[in-house]
């Protein structure tokens, strides 16, 4: 007899992200205990931006009394961003990973976070505008070079809102995992579970690590030798909680991603609408996605889709996973790759 068939949606959470609360705000409050010390925001992207140099801290900001500056960021964050925009700057060295949380205070707002490295929208290297009216908007950014970037937070929606901001620059190798580090073993020594980055190194069969939200924080793929099939378990929120996993590929080297139910199964009727994206090593190029096909009604990454086989370029690719809409219960799911080097 087969065993039964666990159902899809698992009544374990109802939030839309499924990682630990407790990193969003480090509630560094103001000398009353209660309030947060605010930030004034500059109306205007320019070089001279307020210049944040704590390395950790919260804010309140409001950006209702701002103007709009920048609206074309659907390269970056996926949409044109209408709302009042404020903007600061934070010094930056090559290599550094740090986190910006805006917590909505209210269900009108809708907020959405982006990285600049100067004042065109055009220059946006990271952004997100994913999980709708009232819901946070978090996101992690590791430095391409040493320098002063600009962060806009902004709305999907016109006008203004009060939002608590968040701002975190995490230090690998303290044995404190901090936002936008899904392990820290106290060493940067990878091969061990945890990489030089602070990244969580899957072989077969784990269990996903949080958080693995964006490019800066994926969840590594580590197949020994680099090659072979590797299935990892994962969960997924709701349309704000994201999960991704990262291929360190060669020149040559192709990936099959197929995503299945709890059991290892093909997904059959009734399945949440699932969504898997295939990401450039640049962190927001979407080179492709994976398709539903007859038989699975999750989607996967075959050998049909020619963007992810024979890399031209060697890199770290990602797969993202995601769903559609909200959900009502948090979902369990597989995912198993199958990695081929030349």
């Amino acid at each position: 007899m087969m065993p039964p068939r666990a159902p899809w949606y698992l009544l374990l959470l109802t939030s839309c992200n499924v990682f630990d609360a407790q990193l969003y705000l480090q509630r560094d409050a103001g000398p009353d205990g209660n309030a947060l010390p605010p930030l004034a925001l500059s109306d205007r992207c320019a070089t001279n931006a307020t210049l944040i140099t704590r390395t950790s801290g919260d804010y309140a900001i409001d950006t209702r009394a701002l103007g709009n500056d920048l609206n074309d960021l659907a390269s970056c964050a996926g949409r044109a961003l209408p709302g009042n925009d404020g903007f600061f700057r934070v010094a930056m060295t090559a290599g550094e990973l740090w986190h910006f949380h805006v917590k909505a205070l209210d269900g009108a707002s809708n907020p959405a976070v982006y990285v600049l490295p100067g004042c065109d929208e055009r220059s946006c290297v990271s952004g997100l505008d994913e999980c709708g009216n009232g819901r946070d908007e978090h996101l992690s950014f590791r430095a391409r070079e040493s320098r002063d970037y600009l962060v806009g937070v902004d709305s999907s929606r016109a006008g203004g809102a009060r939002y608590e901001l968040t701002v975190l620059r995490a230090t690998c190798g303290d044995g404190n995992p901090e936002h936008g580090e899904s392990c820290d073993d106290r060493n940067r020594t990878p091969g061990d579970g945890c990489d030089a980055l602070c990244r969580a190194e899957l072989r077969d069969g784990a269990m996903e690590r949080e958080p693995n939200d964006d490019f800066s924080d994926p969840n590594m793929i580590t197949p020994p030798g680099g090659a072979g099939t590797v299935t990892v378990q994962g969960r997924l929120g709701g349309r704000c909680d994201f999960d991704m996993f990262g291929v360190d590929l060669p020149v040559g080297g192709s990936v099959r991603a197929t995503m299945l139910d709890i059991n290892g199964r093909p997904c059959e009727t009734g399945a949440p609408e699932f969504r898997m994206a295939w990401v450039n090593p640049d962190g927001r190029t979407v080179g492709g996605a994976g398709v539903v096909t007859m038989g699975n009604r999750c989607p996967a990454i075959s050998e049909s889709e020619r963007f992810a086989q024979a890399v031209t370029a060697a890199g770290i690719y990602h797969v993202r996973v995601s769903t559609a809409a909200d959900l009502p219960a948090a979902v369990d799911y597989k995912l198993r790759f199958e990695i081929t080097r030349p």
